[in-house]
């Protein structure tokens, strides 16, 4: 076969990947072309708190905003995603926990379990009512096994594409999410720049592996994911403020048309790419607990794409996990695509992440305060105005099974008011 190279046209790309490795040959299912480590695997307990501080104006009233230094609510609704297994980790969603409170009082820790989100993804809803405070917060605790991941990739190019239409569950994973936007314009042009327009004339790993590398290449990444202070924040008279307001994330259309943002805008313009060429994918988002230690104070949120592949011959789909930002600190531009990439099904990272959503807010009908941070609410009478402050906080779970209480595990910081 040519010799593939980084300059190659998608008219090469096709005729000379297509085909790449040959038929499948003996009735002996050989399994999936995925597969985690047998011993390289972690068990996490993810501890999320979600602060939300009455705002209280120090120097002079802004400008149609209330002074009212209170949080004042008929009853409102807190939503908070319960992710589902991936590729590379399995969820223990039966032994998902969390609670609300008001200053320091529990007054709801028995969450509505809803089902049936976007990625196989569901919700957490917790109920508050005649509130008059200055401080809710919100806790988790997600219980996760990380593992580290290999492909067998002799196989995976050899798949093509199902001749039935997708299952729902998976066709959900074409369709537009917050700041994924398969339909928007400037997506729909790359694509069609970067695949003529012909995005079935290659086999599904392949083409998951050449737009990777589009991407890669095309987007520029610079600035900061962590959510800043807006300027009447920093007026406040809040004090002790430990944590972050959140993640800042860029317009998708902006991403796409001027090819520069943050890791996470190119992972969510991956995502976007994905679905656009017919791929369905998710992201996955996760706590990096590896840079969350070297890095002190705050958590780092490491992110990544899955696409899913369907062998029609075993029946069998599969999550191929795609880790663009590691990709991108290795170098800006693409490997050769008939090489394996280190995080391109094949990770030996992955069992240090700690996902726990695949929405930078919830799928539903909610509000965020300040930036995404994975949460939302819905309030009656009306949104007040509130300071987020969020702190995540991941550790091996307990191998004997005797996890402590909320108020015995709670870090510092984290608890009383």
């Amino acid at each position: 076969m040519q010799r593939i190279t980084r300059g190659l046209s998608w008219a090469a790309l096709v005729v000379g990947l297509v085909f790449m490795g040959g038929a499948q040959r003996g009735a002996q299912d050989p399994g999936p072309v995925l597969t985690r480590h047998t011993t390289n695997h972690r068990d996490w307990t993810l501890t999320y708190e979600m602060r939300l501080h009455a705002y209280r104006e120090q120097q002079r009233t802004i400008r149609h905003i209330p002074e009212t230094g209170r949080i004042v609510l008929g009853e409102a609704r807190l939503v908070f995603p319960v992710v589902g297994s991936s590729a590379s980790h399995d969820a223990h969603v039966g032994r998902f926990a969390g609670r609300v409170r008001v200053n320091n009082v529990t007054k709801d820790d028995s969450p509505e379990i809803v089902e049936g989100y976007q990625g196989g993804s569901s919700i957490a809803v917790w109920a508050i009512e005649d509130v008059n405070t200055t401080l809710v917060t919100l806790e988790t605790r997600t219980f996760v096994t990380s593992y580290e991941t290999r492909i067998d990739e002799k196989r995976a190019v050899q798949i093509g594409w199902p001749e039935e239409d997708w299952a729902p569950v998976i066709a959900g994973c074409l369709e537009p999410q917050l700041f994924v936007e398969p339909d928007h314009p400037a997506v729909q042009t790359l694509v069609k720049k970067w695949t003529d327009g012909k995005s079935r004339k290659a086999k599904p790993y392949t083409l998951a592996k050449y737009l990777a590398g589009k991407v890669l290449e095309y987007v520029r990444v610079s600035g900061s994911v962590i959510g800043n202070e807006p300027e009447y924040w920093r007026r406040s008279v809040q004090r002790d403020i430990w944590g972050v307001q959140g993640f800042w994330l860029n317009e998708l259309g902006v991403v796409a048309e001027h090819g520069q943002g943050s890791p996470l805008d190119m992972v969510n313009l991956l995502c976007s790419v994905y679905r656009a060429a017919g791929l369905p994918s998710r992201v996955v988002i996760a706590e990096d607990h590896n840079e969350t230690i070297r890095g002190g104070a705050n958590a780092v949120i490491h992110a990544w794409v899955e696409f899913y592949l369907y062998d029609k011959r075993w029946d069998r789909g599969e999550w191929i996990p795609v880790d663009i930002i590691h990709q991108r600190e290795y170098s800006s531009r693409a490997p050769r695509l008939e090489q394996r990439w280190q995080h391109f099904g094949h990770s030996e990272e992955l069992d240090f992440m700690v996902p726990f959503a695949n929405h930078w807010i919830p799928p539903t009908a909610v509000r965020t305060p300040g930036p995404a941070a994975m949460w939302g609410w819905v309030t009656e009478p009306a949104e007040p105005l509130v300071i987020p402050e969020l702190r995540l906080l991941s550790m091996e779970t307990s191998k004997r099974g005797d996890d402590p209480e909320w108020e015995v595990e709670a870090p510092a910081g984290m608890g009383e008011e």
